[in-house]
């Protein structure tokens, strides 16, 4: 075979193998090279590399340099040495570089990472290592931010998780945070373990730490005459007004507690609560009404609001439809069935007394009232005086059919008597 001359214009270069030796030698240019029978060209005439001041490359299986001359060190056989299965990250050194046999570059040359203004970059330790800018030992799998604005400069030591943005936070309203692993929080200064989270109220741009996590912004509550808001606790706590609340407690909110709020991670809204508006005729009927000494709704009760009044529905109750009262006239009256034993007060003459009713009697309710009936009694029918006379103030109402007929028959004879 005979030799063949490779010219290698300036800042090129090649790789020559050996073949007697197998050995790879790297040749720069600008020369004329005469490859010789033994020797062949493995990679041909290459531009050498060169990185800008915000750029840099990863280099898989790096020469070694001595730490003085800053020259590549060289074996017994004339190759390079080699730090095999590790990595180094070159930046701009002013100079073109080539690349030595066993050495290759992990992609491409890249630019620096910048981090903006209200900007930061999350970093994780991949070894253990000590940073030479703050003296600290880091650890594997330790995590960090680096703010903007900077320029990152990568490490082969650490990986670059993600960018995060600043969340801007509003007046009124807060950001809820989990803590993904144990560590001190930045605003607080609270030690926050692993699962727990709180809420951040400070005003302005905020960017999440390494280790916190965004649960959703919290947008408050407004609290007025119309709305209030049922909540319910998640976990033991002590409120704001220094009441303790225990896991599943349930109570109401209104603008006499507080006009805007913000639910802590402690407690969940369950429901926002409209104004239950009732007229001077109107009446509801609560079920199982809420207990204010107990906290807790009275399971089976009933009781009736009248009007006019204005309030809110509390834990546990459940409202009727809102209905009227009877509005009775003279001649009126509304027939009802006692379904549980009471005692009332009714009017006889100007004196009133009190008439035990006995369950299942039924009985006649006469105008002219207002009437609501009690939860003991049950509404047949409303009826109205088969003969009114309002000079003598004499109704009769259809009851029993036989009677009524004896009770006309006797009227007329009376007129008849008297006025004939």
């Amino acid at each position: 075979m005979s030799m063949v001359l490779t010219k290698v214009p300036p800042f090129h270069y090649i790789h020559v193998l050996d073949t007697n030796i197998q050995i790879v030698k790297m040749i720069e240019g600008p020369i004329s090279y005469l490859v010789k029978e033994h020797e062949k060209i493995v990679v041909q005439p290459t531009k050498m590399h060169v990185i800008q001041n915000n750029e840099y490359c990863i280099i898989e299986s790096p020469v070694i340099r001595d730490q003085e001359k800053k020259t590549v060190l060289i074996d017994k056989y004339g190759q390079a040495k080699l730090k095999h299965g590790s990595r180094e990250i070159r930046f701009e050194s002013g100079e073109p570089f080539p690349l030595y046999p066993g050495e290759s570059m992990i992609g491409k040359i890249s630019p620096l990472t910048v981090v903006l203004n209200n900007e930061a970059i999350v970093i994780k330790a991949l070894v253990d290592f000590l940073d030479t800018e703050t003296s600290k030992l880091i650890s594997a799998g330790d995590e960090w931010l680096m703010y903007g604005p900077a320029t990152y400069k990568p490490r082969v030591e650490e990986h670059v998780k993600e960018i995060r943005k600043a969340f801007i936070v509003k007046p009124h309203n807060a950001l809820k945070i989990m803590a993904t692993n144990d560590f001190k929080d930045k605003v607080y200064k609270q030690q926050r373990k692993s699962g727990d989270e709180w809420l951040m109220t400070v005003e302005g741009p905020y960017i999440l730490d390494a280790y916190e996590k965004l649960v959703e912004i919290v947008e408050p509550y407004v609290l007025d005459d119309n709305n209030s808001i049922h909540v319910i606790a998640n976990r033991k706590f002590v409120d704001t007004n220094g009441m303790e609340r225990k896991k599943g407690d349930r109570w109401l909110l209104t603008k006499q507690d507080t006009t805007l709020f913000i639910p802590q991670p402690s407690v969940t809204v369950e429901r926002i609560v409209p104004v239950t508006t009732l007229t001077h005729l109107d009446y509801v009927i609560i079920s199982d009404p809420y207990d204010e000494e107990t906290g807790a709704p009275l399971l089976g009760e009933k009781k009736i609001v009248r009007g006019p009044k204005n309030f809110f529905q509390k834990p546990g109750e459940t409202l009727s439809v809102i209905k009227s009262a009877f509005i009775l006239e003279p001649e009126d009256a509304v027939y009802v069935k006692v379904l549980e034993e009471f005692e009332e007060s009714v009017r006889s003459g100007n004196t009133l007394k009190n008439v035990t009713r006995k369950s299942g009697t039924k009985y006649l309710v006469y105008g002219p009232c207002e009437y609501v009936p009690p939860l003991t009694v049950q509404v047949l029918k409303k009826t109205k005086a088969i003969i009114s006379n309002e000079q003598f103030e004499i109704y009769i109402f259809d009851l029993m059919p036989a009677l009524n007929a004896f009770i006309i028959l006797l009227i007329f004879y009376l007129i008849f008597k008297f006025f004939f």
